[in-house]
C-alpha cells in the first residue's frame, strides 16, 4: 500500500477449469486522548489455488502488502480504507479499480499484469 504492490504468477495448464481466488482485506484504526493523529493499519492479502488436482498441474499463490497512515484523529476509517470489490468474474487483463486506501486506488487484475 504505501506504493506497496501484492503481486505474483500462478502457472497452470491452458486446459485448467475456472479457479477462484481470495482477497482479504483488513484495516484497523486506533487513537487516544492524548495524540492528535489516529493511527491506521491495513492489510491487503492475495490467495489464488489452481490445476486440476492433480500434483503437476496444481499451484498457489499467496502474496499481501502493508500500509500504516496517520490522518488527523477526526477520519474514519471509512475515510481513509475501503474496498468495493464484490463476489463475482472478472475479465481477465483488466485492471479494475476494487477500493481505496489513503485516496489512492487499489487495483486487482487477474490474469497478466499491465506492463
Amino acid at each position: 500500500m504505501a506504493n506497496g504492490r501484492a503481486n505474483g504468477e500462478l502457472l497452470i495448464s491452458a486446459t485448467d477449469k475456472l479457479r477462484e481466488g481470495i482477497v482479504m482485506f483488513i484495516a484497523s484504526r486506533v487513537t487516544d486522548s492524548r495524540t492528535t493523529n489516529a493511527y491506521i493499519a491495513a492489510r491487503l492479502q492475495v490467495k489464488v489455488e489452481g490445476g486440476d488436482g492433480g500434483m503437476l498441474i496444481y499451484g498457489t499463490f499467496q502474496s499481501s502488502c502493508d500500509g500504516i497512515y496517520y490522518p488527523s484523529k477526526d477520519n474514519k476509517l471509512a475515510d481513509t480504507a475501503s474496498l468495493t470489490a464484490k463476489d463475482g468474474i472478472y475479465p481477465l487483463d483488466t485492471p479494475l479499480a476494487i477500493g481505496r486506501i489513503d485516496g489512492k486506488p487499489v487495483t486487482l487484475t487477474v490474469g497478466n499484469q499491465p506492463l
